[in-house]
Parts: structure tokens; C-alpha cells; sequence
């Protein structure tokens, strides 16, 4: 009985130590899973509060938007009084520069008067073209461009008689290996007689020299009008989350292809390669964004520039990560409570990318964008680093001073500092929108002023008022620019017309002013009327000091009393001259503008040469 007794106790305790256990087990489960949750939600609120903060700085939709807006009426302008094609790309009509840091405008200039193809049996007829020519051993992602003529590839055999049928052609061309004639240069480049650009070697865009205030990148290039063959691959990709869509697909295979004149860094014919460039597909992918997605760029783009500040990694570099992560990963992780989680995601897939040596191209994957760029000595400080803000995680900000986000990450505690910050960044974004809107005036007056150069030079004809009235008809009767729809077309060359109807209606009046028949003046005041009141504020204002010009002062007196002063203290002012000081060289023109908040005039000084009888607005 006592054995019977000891072993019962004895299996009690065990019963009662092995539920211990258990009851241990279980608790440790509950108390990591809690924490856990925890962190999770300090994580979230991290995201949501970043979020938060990007939006009061002025990285949102609506900014973007305009952006974007104020990007495509731009580039339809200056296409629809140029003989190239203007194309805005890069951070400025992105969204994503960082204000009080010095951002190039990257604008691209086609040529597309001399067509590219892939194939001789499409190549034009009537005019020279370009084939597109590659080897077994050139680096993925660049071409060379042999020379065509009567849909014939000119070899060396046929350079003389070229020479001669085009006198002045030699400079742009050589020869390769296998005796074809391939281009090396930009037809009608010419930076060597051009004092305001200069092109580095073996880099696409020109940049202005001895004009520090004015940040341009000035590319130069041919395009492609079909997808290319070595990107195929990118159309048909298996995309496990539908991004991008098959009609976005479809509608970016449309835009075909940049060749911008650089060459593969390693390759032994660097002098006769090209770039592909995708400039336009990338732009879109980025207007496509969402806000999610946008916000978790801008600031991959500023931990890139205040912390990591490595040369082999760039905006670029970033831009590729991006895609690739939006592409592979589900779109309920784009969300604002993952903010930065995303944000952590693409630093994790580019530190996986640094490991390796190898970041590829998205359209083209075979090409490697670290190539000469990236050495071992690089490569050990770029790990190093993406491995530091991945330890640090979300305090990293503390270390980021673009946007004064290392302030807001201070001041999150601190009610007052907060709200000191969100006024300040109020008043700056406010600032930001309205210079925005004011650059649209200065690109619709530049661009007024380059039609009408283009028109007075083929129309031939002394007569400003004839000179306008064609400018006008030529408006009315195009439908579409480039690529841009009928609408974004339409929206952008109306911005046009205030200036042009109150050029017209001033040289009317400048006519009405001199006649000492006071009928006809009357008759010639009320006809100008019409049109000065077509031209908007500008248009107004300038009815007004015709008014005072012909003593009708009370008549001049009632009409400022009409204007709206508020409504004048809240529209952009420019003012915009044609000729840059320190330039001696007449035919070297570039528009310059001084731009004002709380004014309305808007003022546009034309070169008198042009303008002799034109009063200036």
C-alpha cells in the first residue's frame, strides 16, 4: 500500500510539473506575441505619422499633380513652336526634388525628323535614316547607329559620294570594325561655337556653364517609334501582381525608345555606342505612382542624399528598386500604415543588390547598372551603410535634414515645436505652388515669343497684326502635340491666347492712339476692347493705361475700380526678358524671369529688332 501510495504522489507531481511547463510555454507565447503586436503598432504609428508629416511638407498628390500639369503644358508649348520634340523628365515635373536643394530641370530634345528603325525594310525612303545595329559582345542596353540613304546601310565604300550629296555631314560620323558608317554625335550639335552649354565626354545631357543660378540638363537624342527587340523580354514578364497593367503596357510600348549618345563604360567602342533610354515609360511609372508609393520615393531620395551620399548609388538606382519591389510584391502592402516598412523593403532589395555587384535595368535586366560605377572599396561602404539604417530603422530620420525632417522626428512629442514646423512648411508650400503657377507664365510668354520669330521668318510679312491673326488661326486648327491627348493639347496652347489677343489689341490701339480723327479713334478703341478683354488680367491692366494713354482718365479711373484687388494679390506675376547679360552673341537667346509673390503685373520685354513697332506689355 505505501509503494502504491508514493507512486501515485510521485505521478501527481510529475502530472503537476509537466502542466508547469506548459503553463510556462504558453505564457512566453502569449507575452512574445503581445510584444510583438506591440512593436507592430509602433511601427504602424511610426508610418502613419511619416505619412502624416510628408503630406504638410508638400509631398502629396496635389502637388504632384501640378507638377505633372504644369510639365506637359510646358513641353506641348515649346514642341508647338520648335521643330524638335521638348520632353520634361527627372524630379522637377516628378514631384519628388527636395525644396532648398539645387535640382536640374532635365529636359530632352528629339530630333525626330531623321527616323530610327530596327529594320532596313522600314527605314524612310525620302530621307536619311538611322539603323540600329548590335553585335554578340555589345553590353546589353546599348546600340550603335549606321548611317542610311535610299534604304541602303552606307558602309565606307559609299562615304565619298555621301560627302559630297551632304557637304558638312563628316564631323558626325566614323567608321567601326566592320566598315560601317555609324553616328558618334548629335547631327546639329554644335557646343563648341555655343557659349552657354557644354557637354562632358561620354555623358548625354549638356549642362549651362557661368550660370550658376540657372540648373538645366539639356538632353539631346534620337528616338525609335517601336518597342526594342532586347526589351522584349519586359512585355511579356510573368507578373504575379498585374503591375503594370496590360493596357499601361500596351500604351508605354507605343512610346518606343530614347538613343542618347553614351557608351558602355567598359566597352572598347565607347566613342560609337548609344544609350537606350526608356525616359518617357519611367516617366509615366512614376505618374502612375500612388501616394503610397510616391512618398516612399521621396524618401529613398533623401535618406540617398543626407546619409548613404555615395556617387555609385543615385536617384536612378532608386527609382529601378522601386519598380522592381511594386512589381513583386502584393498592393495591400502599399499602404499608408506601411509606410515604411515599403521604405525598408526597397533598402533591403538594393543592400541584396549591392552584395552582388549587380543592379539590373528594369526594362532590361542584362544590363547592369552598377557597372563603372561601382569598385570594391564602394561596395564595402555602400553595404555598410544600408546595413546601418537598417539596424537604426525608423530613428534614421533623425539624420535626414531635407524637408527639415530630422526636426519634425525631434518635435514629435513637443505640441508646440509641431505646430511651429506645420506653420512653416505652410508658408513655404504656399510660396512653392505659387511659383509653380508663375512658370506657367513664363513658358506660355517664351514660348509666344518663338512662334512669333517662326511665323514673321516664314510668313514674311512685316504686318504684326496679319502676323497674329495667323498665329491664332494656326492654334484654333491643331488638335494634338506629340504623344499628349486632345484635351492636355487644347488646355495647354489656350495659355497662349491672353497674350496673344493683348498683343493684338495693343498694336490696334497703338494705331487708335495716333489718329487725331477722334471717330476713328473711338472706332479703333472700341475694336481693340474685345480683345484686350480676351487677354485676362494682363489684358485689363493694359486696356486700362491705353485708356489713361488717350486721356480718358475717368473712363481709366472706372475700370481699376472694377478689378478685383484681391484676386490680383493672389495671381502669379513674371517678368521676362529675351537676352541674357554677358552674352555678346546675338543669335544666343535665353529667357530669364523674375518671379514676385503678392503682384500681378505681368511685364514681357521683347528684343526691339523683332519689335520695332510692338508696344511692350
Amino acid at each position: 500500500m505505501p509503494n502504491k501510495k508514493n507512486n501515485e504522489s510521485q505521478k501527481e507531481k510529475k502530472a503537476e510539473r509537466t502542466y508547469s511547463e506548459d503553463e510556462v510555454l504558453a505564457s512566453m507565447s502569449y507575452l512574445t506575441e503581445s510584444f510583438r503586436q506591440v512593436v507592430y503598432r509602433e511601427t504602424e504609428n511610426d508610418s502613419i505619422w511619416l505619412f502624416e508629416v510628408l503630406d504638410n511638407i508638400g509631398v502629396n498628390d496635389g502637388y504632384r499633380k501640378i507638377c505633372r500639369e504644369e510639365a506637359i503644358i510646358q513641353e506641348i508649348i515649346n514642341t508647338f513652336s520648335s521643330d524638335v520634340s521638348v520632353w520634361n523628365v527627372g524630379s522637377y515635373c516628378e514631384g519628388t526634388f527636395i525644396p532648398g536643394i539645387e535640382s536640374d530641370a532635365d529636359t530632352i530634345l528629339c530630333y525626330e525628323v531623321i527616323k530610327v528603325v530596327e529594320a532596313i525594310s522600314i527605314a524612310d525612303v525620302k530621307r536619311p535614316s538611322l539603323l540600329i545595329v548590335r553585335e554578340s559582345q555589345t553590353p546589353a542596353g546599348y546600340v550603335k547607329l549606321q548611317f542610311v540613304a535610299c534604304c541602303v546601310p552606307i558602309e565606307l565604300k559609299h562615304w565619298p559620294a555621301i560627302c559630297a550629296h551632304w557637304p558638312g555631314v563628316a564631323p558626325f560620323f566614323t567608321t567601326d570594325k566592320f566598315d560601317r558608317i555609324v553616328l558618334i554625335g548629335i547631327l546639329s550639335e554644335n557646343l563648341g561655337k555655343c557659349p552657354l552649354l557644354s557637354r562632358a565626354k561620354n555623358k548625354p545631357a549638356a549642362k549651362l556653364e557661368n550660370y550658376p543660378s540657372i540648373k538645366l540638363d539639356m538632353v539631346q537624342c534620337y528616338r525609335c517609334k517601336a518597342w526594342p527587340t532586347i526589351a522584349n523580354e519586359w512585355l511579356t514578364r510573368h507578373r504575379c501582381y498585374g503591375w503594370p497593367t496590360t493596357k499601361t503596357i500596351e500604351e508605354m510600348k507605343l512610346l518606343g525608345f530614347f538613343v542618347v549618345r553614351k557608351g558602355h563604360p567598359f566597352s572598347p567602342e565607347i566613342d560609337l555606342e548609344w544609350r537606350i533610354s526608356f525616359s518617357l515609360q519611367e516617366r509615366k511609372l512614376i505618374f502612375d505612382l500612388t501616394d503610397v508609393q510616391y512618398k516612399c520615393y521621396v524618401v529613398l531620395k533623401m535618406i540617398n542624399r543626407d546619409f548613404l551620399q555615395l556617387e555609385c548609388i543615385t536617384t536612378y538606382h532608386w527609382k529601378t528598386c522601386l519598380f522592381y519591389m511594386i512589381e513583386k510584391n502584393d498592393p495591400t502592402v502599399w499602404e499608408r500604415k506601411l509606410l515604411f516598412h515599403c521604405v525598408n523593403m526597397c533598402i533591403e532589395q538594393m543592400l541584396r543588390w549591392v552584395r552582388i555587384g549587380c543592379c539590373p535595368n528594369y526594362f532590361i535586366p542584362g544590363e547592369n547598372l552598377f557597372e563603372g560605377r561601382m569598385n570594391d572599396n564602394l561596395k564595402k561602404d555602400s553595404e555598410n551603410k544600408l546595413v546601418e539604417i537598417l539596424n537604426v530603422g525608423f530613428a534614421i530620420l533623425l539624420r535626414v535634414h531635407s524637408y527639415n525632417i530630422c526636426d519634425y522626428a525631434r518635435a514629435r512629442t513637443n505640441f508646440k515645436w509641431s505646430q511651429k514646423l506645420k506653420a512653416e512648411s505652410c508658408r513655404a508650400y504656399t510660396k512653392k505652388i505659387f511659383m509653380r503657377k508663375a512658370s506657367l507664365y513664363q513658358s506660355a510668354m517664351h514660348g509666344l515669343n518663338v512662334l512669333f520669330d517662326i511665323f514673321k521668318t516664314s510668313e514674311k510679312t512685316p504686318n504684326v497684326i496679319e502676323i497674329f491673326w495667323r498665329m491664332l488661326n494656326h492654334i484654333n486648327h491643331t488638335d494634338t502635340v506629340s504623344e499628349h491627348t486632345r484635351q492636355e493639347t487644347r488646355h495647354a496652347l489656350s495659355l497662349l491666347l491672353p497674350f496673344i489677343y493683348t498683343c493684338l489689341a495693343s498694336n490696334i490701339s497703338a494705331i487708335c492712339i495716333q489718329q487725331s480723327n477722334p471717330q476713328v479713334r473711338d472706332f479703333l478703341l472700341l475694336g481693340s476692347y474685345s480683345y484686350f478683354m480676351k487677354g485676362d488680367l494682363p489684358g485689363r491692366l493694359k486696356f486700362i493705361s491705353v485708356l489713361y494713354a488717350a486721356g480718358c482718365y475717368k473712363d481709366c479711373e472706372w475700370y481699376l475700380d472694377q478689378e478685383d484687388e484681391e484676386f490680383i494679390m493672389k495671381n502669379p506675376s513674371v517678368c521676362v526678358s529675351d537676352y541674357m547679360m554677358g552674352v555678346s552673341d546675338p543669335n544666343v537667346t535665353i529667357v530669364t524671369a523674375i518671379q514676385q509673390l503678392k503682384m500681378s503685373t505681368c511685364v514681357f520685354f521683347f528684343c526691339q529688332q523683332n519689335f520695332q513697332s510692338f508696344p511692350l506689355l
